[in-house]
């Protein structure tokens, strides 16, 4: 499928997951990718998929709730401020992991 009508020549596959647990609710899962996707790679990419999600989420949901204060809005703006802000948050961010997994 094409990415979007803009880009017709860029052409990607789409994973959907559904899972369904034990109380019946039923979520949906999907990613874009440019990996093919067959009967032979599908588990590994959803396991895959699943887990940069789990990581991402955790990290973001880290920087946004304890104490770091990231805000939708830092990587809005104009010219590099808004960026900046990001950068330094991230590298402050990846001083504390380090600190912590040193003591």
């Amino acid at each position: 499928m094409t990415l979007n009508k803009s880009n017709t020549d860029l052409l990607v596959n789409v994973l959907e997951y559904i899972q369904i647990d034990k109380n019946e609710k039923t979520t949906i899962f999907s990613w874009v990718t440019d990996i093919e996707i067959t009967d032979d790679n599908v588990n590994r990419l959803i396991r895959a998929a699943r887990a940069r999600w789990k990581v991402e989420h955790e990290t973001f949901n880290t920087l946004k709730n304890q104490d770091y204060n990231l805000g939708h809005n830092y990587g809005l703006g104009k010219k590099n401020l808004s960026g900046l802000f990001t950068i330094l948050m991230m590298l402050a961010f990846l001083i504390d992991q380090a600190q912590q997994l040193s003591c």
